[in-house]
């Protein structure tokens, strides 16, 4: 099943800025929602972190 939205979030190197921003999509009252993470460098940390944050 589509979602009905994507929301597209940017990381650059700022876990804090990411984890703030996925906690905010997860609080909203509307759930049918996929979250795109969109990076444009190679950091295994945040790889790690996206992995790990399935809020």
């Amino acid at each position: 099943m589509k979602s009905t939205i994507s929301v597209v979030v940017t990381a650059y190197n700022r876990r804090d800025f990411l984890l703030s921003a996925l906690k905010s999509v997860n609080n909203q009252s509307f759930k049918d929602y996929e979250i795109i993470v969109v990076k444009n460098f190679h950091d295994q940390a945040i790889d790690n972190f996206i992995k790990k944050a399935r809020i």
